[in-house]
């Protein structure tokens, strides 16, 4: 099953969402996204789910793919975008900006945690220090 996420950026941090209690990897954390329909492009799946989740609005030019992390159950797709407006969590009881180092300290998910590890060049200057 493919899944997408976006590790959003801003201020020199990155949103990570809290999932739900009534679902899987409850309480754990992760970037927000979701499950690709068929007939769905990846950014486009992307660009629904971040509507659907957070009432945001963008394009799909400004997602730029990251990688791709792949578990027993699902290939997981991450893409790194600027986040430029409020956002409105619809499904997540909590949000959090966190710097990289932050982020290894966080119970992620299992593949958003490898995706942190194995994106870290790419992550780490963009996420490396706490905004003042």
């Amino acid at each position: 099953m493919d899944v997408v996420a976006v590790i959003f950026i801003q201020k020199g941090r990155a949103l990570i969402t809290r999932r739900p209690d009534h679902k899987s990897f409850a309480k754990q954390w992760e970037f927000p996204g979701g499950k690709v329909k068929p007939q769905e492009s990846l950014k486009q799946a992307l660009v629904r789910e971040l509507q659907e989740e957070l009432k945001v609005q963008v394009s799909e030019t400004e997602l730029h793919k990251l990688g791709v992390i792949e578990t027993e159950a699902i290939t997981l797709h991450f893409f790194i975008s600027e986040l430029r407006q409020s956002y409105r969590p619809q499904e997540h009881p909590a949000c959090a900006w966190l710097t990289y180092e932050e982020l290894l300290k966080k119970d992620l998910c299992p593949a958003d945690m490898q995706a942190v590890q194995r994106f870290k060049s790419k992550l780490e200057p963009k996420i490396a220090t706490p905004y003042k």
